[in-house]
């Protein structure tokens, strides 16, 4: 498939958090205009996390991917997000290590607006990921600031 092209989006509420003991991001509404309510992953410390499950499209050209992550926060300050994948293979439960790239997220211009930051990945950074192979990805933050996330989208490079 061509650069740029939409290989998931993944959305608050699809997000498992990584285990029952460590620390992992809430869910939770954010209130919109017209009385509407927005799923969102709330991030509240250093180290908080939530796993996405992926497919790797079948049209994925076995290269590298850009993460763009869509998140806001109550303060005007920024964050810094980490995102890792783990290919599951034979074995769902054979032992995988994420390799996390990161991004400093820029300082949002007001408190509640979206931001987005983006973290850019070889294919060897992703786990061997081909197309067809389903796994997942781990999304934490790795600073002291509160932050909610909205989606993250996948594109191929």
């Amino acid at each position: 498939m061509a650069t740029g092209s939409v290989l998931a989006t993944k959305y608050a509420r699809e997000a498992t958090p990584k285990d029952s003991t460590g620390n992992y991001a809430i869910p939770k509404m954010i209130p919109g205009g017209l009385n509407e309510l927005i799923p969102s992953l709330y991030f509240a410390d250093s180290g908080d996390s939530a796993d996405f499950p992926l497919v790797m499209p079948a049209y994925y050209d076995a290269g590298g991917l850009t993460a763009k992550i869509y998140w806001t926060d109550a303060t005007t300050t920024g964050a810094t997000f980490r995102i890792g994948f783990r290919r599951y293979d034979a074995s769902i439960t054979a032992t995988h290590s994420y390799s996390f790239q990161s991004v400093v997220a820029s300082a949002l211009g007001g408190a509640n607006e979206i931001g987005t930051a983006e973290i850019s990945f070889t294919d060897g950074q992703i786990d061997g990921f081909l197309a067809g192979e389903s796994g997942s990805f781990r999304l934490d933050i790795n600073s002291a600031v509160d932050a909610w996330v909205l989606a993250v989208v996948l594109t191929e490079d």
